[in-house]
């Protein structure tokens, strides 16, 4: 079955992946994610079919040519450490490339390890094309048309389906970083094994979700950051007319040359050396301490471009990176304290036989929903049974309804178990109170009949007297 590809890799993806804005959306977004996941499985499950395809294609071959590129690159950037001692090593020369490479045995090296390294690269680049790439297109495709058009009969509309789809996978996030890691495997043994840096970078950042963390501080907030960084250089830009203004004669390099005779050189020299030095008058000469517009102009830098507009941008990218922080947290506690399905705390069930855990596993186990959403596609609808063609239909709309939010059958069953417990004490004090008003009745009787025997005592006592007088 599909259902036995998912590997814990992409569990995890789903989990953390799914939008958890609010629980209807979550679930929303699980259902999208679902189906996603499952055209994946089906083109999975399609390559292991065949031999071939499972040799050079799979899962398990995109995965481990990944590792065995990581470890080849690092070995190659160890090597060029100990090995290069001038610039000139690390370019190669074209016309003279096979002499330079069989004159010294660590060029040597270094070469076959590059070419390893391509190959291995050339053998992931054609998995992730033959694993993804159809996936890819047809999400474009879906994306685009809100469904896959089957049945698209002219031929201008067959070739504007075919651009979107392959417009859509060539400007892909997963295209575009395989496709340049496999450029910088064959730049490599062309021209320098220095890009197998670049690819070492990337494999770093795609195997550690905090650097991928710290780059997303960065992009998240990338149209604040652009605004705000194009509004700095514009005020340094201000600066730098001023500087050609009043200061042009103080802007002069160390071999006498002036490097403000142009606006457009002022200005640039304005925004390098003042940022890179942190004060813009560090690097200008012949200037007077006296001079007050020279101060006024140097604290205006020091104050509006260095201590303001760069704690503003720092502090975006440090929000940023806070709020992913918190992101991560709210993820974690919310996998931990709340049941993906019915979203109720986990307090709420460990008070109950079984706890949270035997909730996760038995009742809400979103993997079984998962597997049931793969049967649901699998299956022929004309064979769907009134429970499989209801959810199927919700399904087909993104309604939610029918999962079973806030409601849950162990807290169904506790409630009803409290219920016959109420109801049974609530029996037994009204049968204490018939019994209690019987009890009463049967005290009213006797105190009756004892004051009845009393008159009569009486009444033979005043007689006994009588007589006796």
């Amino acid at each position: 079955p599909t259902a036995f590809l998912l590997t814990d890799e992409t569990k995890d993806r789903l989990l953390w992946q799914v939008d958890r804005t609010s629980h209807s959306r979550k679930l929303e977004n699980f259902l999208e994610l679902a189906f996603e996941i499952k055209e994946e499985l089906l083109q999975e499950k399609k390559i292991s079919s065949s031999i071939f395809t499972k040799l050079f294609a799979s899962h398990t071959i995109l995965k481990t040519s990944n590792l065995v590129s990581y470890l080849v690159s690092l070995i190659v950037n160890g090597l060029m450490l100990f090995i290069y001692v001038t610039p000139s090593e690390a370019v190669v020369d074209l016309d003279t490339h096979l002499d330079t490479i069989s004159s010294n045995d660590g060029y040597l090296a270094i070469w076959i390890f590059t070419l390893i390294l391509s190959i291995t690269e050339f053998v992931r680049f054609q998995s992730f094309l033959s694993a993804q790439g159809s996936i890819i297109y047809r999400r474009g495709i879906k994306k685009y048309f809100g469904k896959i058009p089957l049945f698209e009969k002219s031929a201008v509309g067959k070739t504007k389906v075919m651009i979107i789809g392959s417009g859509y996978f060539f400007i892909h996030p997963k295209t575009l970083r395989n496709a340049a890691l496999f450029s910088c495997s064959i730049l490599s043994v062309l021209v320098s094994p220095i890009f197998t840096c670049a690819i070492l970078i990337f494999h770093l950042i795609h195997s550690s979700v905090d650097l991928q963390n710290v780059l997303r501080s960065i992009t998240k907030n990338g149209k604040s950051l652009l605004i705000t960084s194009l509004f700095g250089i514009f005020l340094i830009h201000m600066m730098g007319i001023w500087a050609f203004i009043s200061f042009e004669d103080h802007y002069i390099d160390s071999d006498g040359n002036s490097t403000c005779s142009s606006l457009l050189q002022c200005s640039i020299m304005t925004l390098h050396s003042g940022l890179r030095s942190g004060d813009v008058g560090s690097f200008l000469v012949d200037t007077e301490w006296g001079d007050p517009e020279f101060l006024v102009f140097e604290f205006i830098y020091a104050i509006l471009i260095i201590t303001i507009m760069l704690n503003i941008i720092f502090g975006i990218i440090i929000d940023t990176f806070g709020e992913l922080r918190d992101e991560k947290n709210l993820t974690e506690n919310n996998l931990r304290n709340r049941c993906f399905i019915c979203d109720i705390d986990r307090q709420v069930f460990d008070r109950l036989p079984g706890g949270f855990q035997g909730h996760l596993k038995t009742e809400h186990n979103v993997w079984e929903y998962f597997y049931f959403l793969i049967h649901l596609s699998e299956k022929n609808p004309n064979d769907y049974n009134g429970i499989e063609s209801f959810v199927a239909t919700k399904c087909d709309v993104k309604n939610t309804d029918w999962f079973p939010i806030n409601r849950a059958i162990r807290l169904l069953e506790q409630i009803q178990k409290e219920e016959n417990e109420k109801n049974k004490i609530k029996q037994e004090l009204t049968d204490a109170h018939k019994q209690t008003e019987v009890l009463l009745e049967n005290m009213g009787k006797i105190i009756n009949w004892s004051q009845q025997i009393h008159f009569k005592i009486e009444e033979i006592g005043k007689k006994l007297l009588t007589e006796t007088v």
